[in-house]
């Protein structure tokens, strides 16, 4: 059996949806990061993705059955979203690397999921 790794890359950060806009707030030299408000004190820094999953809705649609992106949005949580969003953007930076799935037929295998980033969905659909 011969294996191989794909390399492509996709961001969902802080006032980034997308490489191109990380790209241009890398180099604003500005800071993405606010101080957390919540419980306890607020020394913490955080920062919240802009991110819309409806953005993907077209790559989806083309290549699944139109129940899909229903179903992804109602059973997923936010960070796994955003790990398909980063997905599909790795995915567009080379063609090839779909034909190339799309040839392994069974063969390849995509995991996409998060550690415990995602327990509130966990616990709402069980």
């Amino acid at each position: 059996m011969t294996r191989f790794g794909i390399f492509g890359w996709g961001v969902v950060a802080p006032k980034s949806s997308n490489i191109d806009s990380f790209a241009r707030n890398l180099s604003s030299g500005q800071s993405w990061l606010t101080a957390f408000d919540g419980f306890g004190p607020s020394t913490f820094l955080v920062g919240n993705p802009e991110f819309d999953f409806n953005d993907y809705r077209n790559w989806i649609d083309q290549r699944f059955p139109p129940s899909k992106f229903p179903q992804l949005t109602q059973k997923m949580g936010c960070t796994t979203l955003y790990a398909v969003g980063a997905f599909i953007q790795a995915l567009e930076q080379n063609p090839g690397i779909e034909d190339t799935l799309k040839d392994l037929g069974s063969e390849a295998q995509v995991l996409i999921g998060s550690g415990v980033g995602d327990l509130p969905t966990q616990y709402n659909i069980s």
